[in-house]
């Protein structure tokens, strides 16, 4: 099943805020102080120009043993922001075989995963 959502600025940037892009959106304000142009280089301009998007490219990856006999497979998953290939947030380890722009599902779901302690 194929679900597509579609939304604009106001939830294009929150959720990638969320995912902790490296570069692009995993940098912050202290709390006490206020955001401004001069303490913190995050534009939202570059997030979410005029038409947007945050992909999740899904692929089977199969490792094949000797004489190609099928030994197993993996789900891989590569995320696109306005095209461009990037990469998850810094604790997500890529799949070691491959480019930095592929994870595996349990890696995602492992680096993802909210510790009690982040409440």
């Amino acid at each position: 099943m194929i679900r597509a959502r579609f939304g604009h600025a106001e939830t294009i940037i929150p959720f990638a805020a969320l995912l902790q892009i490296p570069i692009l959106s995993d940098k912050s304000t202290p709390f006490h102080e206020t955001f401004t142009y001069e303490n913190n280089a995050w534009r939202g301009e570059f997030i979410s120009p005029m038409s947007a998007n945050i992909q999740w490219e899904i692929y089977r990856h199969i490792n094949h043993g000797k004489n190609r006999v099928y030994r197993h497979q993996q789900i891989l998953i590569r995320m696109l922001l306005n095209e461009y290939p990037v990469p998850f947030k810094y604790d997500c380890k890529p799949f070691p075989s491959m480019s930095t722009f592929f994870y595996t599902l349990e890696e995602l779901k492992r680096c993802y995963r909210l510790n009690k302690s982040e409440f």
